[in-house]
């Protein structure tokens, strides 16, 4: 008589097949991790403490989702106002709301038209100090900084680079 198939052998069937299906197979890539970082703050603003992460790597008319984490939020009625600077586009429910007590997460999607480097603003308001964040989204590769050659020092020791203006 046979017996019965027990479930207690099903992870080892399941890895088995796994195994055989991806012999020789190149293992999966690894998944790099969300990089965040913590926008500098002022004694004197808003004491609204603003992490963010920019998803993917930036390219021209692709959306790139972008998340704010506001924390340090002392008494209801703090807020948050999004501006984006010409060439940057932004998808979101709102551009500006009421943040909650605690901790609070915020998913923005933009959209840079061009290549260079675009600034979403984010204003953060708390009892009646305010803080501004420009959030750089770099498209394409980063212009190179003048050479020396247009660098001049001034009598005073002071050193300027000299750009050529528009």
């Amino acid at each position: 008589m046979r017996k019965p198939f027990e479930f207690g052998h099903l992870p080892v069937l399941v890895t088995a097949l796994m195994l055989a299906n991806n012999a020789g197979a190149e293992p999966p890539a690894p998944v790099p991790a969300r990089q965040w970082i913590t926008a500098p703050s002022k004694p004197n603003g808003s004491g609204i403490r603003l992490q963010y992460s920019v998803d993917a790597t930036p390219s021209p008319n692709q959306a790139i989702p972008v998340i704010l984490v506001f924390a340090g939020l002392q008494e209801p009625g703090a807020t948050v106002e999004l501006q984006a600077e010409s060439g940057l586009a932004v998808s979101t429910s709102a551009m500006a709301w009421t943040l909650p007590l605690g901790e609070s997460s915020w998913p923005v999607t933009v959209t840079p038209g061009a290549q260079g480097t675009f600034y979403l603003n984010v204003f953060t308001r708390q009892r009646g100090a305010s803080s501004a964040t420009s959030i750089p989204i770099q498209v394409g590769p980063v212009k190179a900084l003048p050479s020396a050659a247009n660098l001049k020092e001034l009598p005073s020791r002071e050193k300027l680079i000299l750009m050529p203006a528009k």
